[in-house]
């Protein structure tokens, strides 16, 4: 029996457009818009106690179908909660265990158009699919073959997931980096459905350690220094895609054959790296760590393996991962960025004074400069009637899903 144990920091990609395809350059001027208004909220969900529905885990994603139903994804509690339009508890998907309709660490989820729900669990190696009704349609195993362990998926609007593995696949030697990292548009259980990449992201170069011996061996991977500009995505309406990885300010709006069509910049530049840059990154890291985010493990025994997440490192693990960070020279200016059903592009622009969430940028994926909000949260899912869920935390750490009303004029 041979046992591997990783341990995973987050790792990072990044993305090239096609070269030689013609793409229209839309300039934004540097002076902001402020967009007037303040969402409202419509209801909260989370407790420290109460009903077993109230009680989080983990609150890892949250989506919203086209009715305004709220789905959870709860990966502690490995399961996925639904809440109707007005806040009310309706159903849970999926509990922990091996069977049917049952979880092992589910990392990502998807809300059809037709309102079925997929569910990815990493650990099980497959999408379970749920009817608008709850009730379990099938599971559908990853595609023959495939190892790889996805960092996120989204819906696509066409139906379907859109998903984004980590920079590591699953051998019978031992994890092993990719050269390379797509994109996938995936439909689990269509007959004859290719995955179609959307985009190719070349994995930057991803530094390895182990110890132990073959039959007990650890690896731990480590992506590439703080403050690398990362690689966010998300899909547009018309099933095309909108993502950003450099350290300027560059949004890339990209059709369903994977090629740039536009790119959107705004002339703003990265500033330099602060030694306060650095301790705060580190304080960062060790909150991370010590709460057990960004961890996989994957434990391989006699060729099979199994996927878990979270779980604090030992101090001393701790203490040698701050020691052995590394730091890009430059800040991004961009610090996060989402899209939504109604077609707009969320920037979340860095923080002029320090590394940090800034004021967030409204734009269309055509260019048009929709206006700028300061004091702004980014919302972690957008309903098609203007909805927006956050996920918080209250002031005792419990962490809870608050549903807003966006403002009509932040169109």
């Amino acid at each position: 029996m041979h046992r591997i144990h990783l341990t995973a920091l987050a790792v990072l990609t990044l993305l090239s457009p096609a070269a030689g395809h013609a793409q229209q350059a839309v300039q934004i001027p540097a002076r902001d818009r402020a967009l007037q208004g303040e969402p409202q909220t419509l209801f909260a969900i989370g407790a420290l106690e109460g009903a077993d529905w109230e009680t989080f885990g983990g609150v890892t994603q949250v989506a919203f179908d086209a009715r305004d139903n709220l789905y959870v994804l709860d990966n502690g509690n490995h399961r996925v909660l639904v809440f109707d339009a007005q806040g009310k508890f309706v159903r849970q998907l999926g509990k922990q265990g091996s069977g049917p309709g049952e979880f092992g660490a589910p990392n990502g989820m998807a809300i059809e158009p037709d309102g079925k729900v997929i569910v990815a669990d990493v650990a099980h190696r497959n999408y379970t699919i749920f009817r608008p009704d709850g009730e379990l349609e099938r599971t559908v195993p990853f595609e023959q073959g495939s190892t790889m362990i996805f960092r996120s998926i989204q819906g696509h609007p066409r139906g379907g997931v859109l998903a984004e593995p980590a920079g590591l696949r699953i051998t019978p030697e031992g994890p092993q980096a990719y050269d390379s990292l797509p994109v996938l548009w995936i439909r689990p259980g269509t007959d004859n459905a290719e995955p179609v990449r959307l985009a190719a992201v070349p994995a930057p170069e991803t530094r390895v350690s182990r110890s132990g011996s073959l039959g007990e061996m650890r690896v731990q991977f480590r992506g590439p220094p703080e403050f690398t500009p990362q690689f966010r995505w998300g899909p547009l309406p018309d099933g095309g895609l909108a993502f950003t990885y450099e350290a300027g300010y560059r949004v890339h709006i990209a059709g369903t054959d994977g090629k740039v069509q536009r790119v959107i910049e705004r002339p703003f530049r990265p500033r330099k790296v602060t030694e306060k840059d650095k301790e705060r990154a580190r304080e960062r890291r060790r909150e991370m760590l010590e709460r057990g985010v960004g961890i996989v493990r994957v434990v391989n025994e006699g060729g099979r393996s199994s996927t878990s997440f979270g779980g604090r490192l030992p101090d001393e693990q701790i203490k040698q991962s701050l020691a052995d960070m590394e730091f890009a020279e430059t800040i991004p200016v961009i610090f996060g960025m989402r899209t939504d059903p109604l077609g707009r592009i969320w920037v979340h622009r860095t923080a002029e004074k320090e590394y940090g969430p800034g004021p967030i940028d409204l734009i269309a994926a055509d260019g048009r400069y929709i206006g700028t909000l300061q004091g702004q949260a980014m919302p972690d899912a957008v309903s098609p009637s203007g909805r927006a869920a956050y996920i918080e935390r209250d002031e005792f750490d419990v962490q809870r899903v608050v549903v807003k009303q966006l403002p009509a004029g932040w169109r």
